[in-house]
């Protein structure tokens, strides 16, 4: 099964928490930082999983947009 994570981290909590969920998983896992990493074809994974830091009760602009985008 192919997993993808994508999240935003500002402070790096983020990135740690997407990091240790991939490494609990099965499969071919890859994980994306939107504020950085060129985002590749979603249409080749079986599950996504999309993760955010939460500042004054909304998660981060970032993947807000992301989200409403795609």
């Amino acid at each position: 099964m192919k997993t993808m994570i994508i999240y935003a981290s500002r402070y790096g909590l983020t990135a740690e928490a997407a990091t240790e969920i991939a490494a609990r998983l099965d499969g071919e896992i890859t994980t994306i930082n939107i504020a950085r990493d060129v985002m590749p074809d979603l249409d080749n994974d079986d599950r996504i999983i999309i993760g955010s830091s939460i500042y004054m009760g909304q998660a981060d602009k970032q993947v807000r947009q992301w989200v409403q985008k795609n």
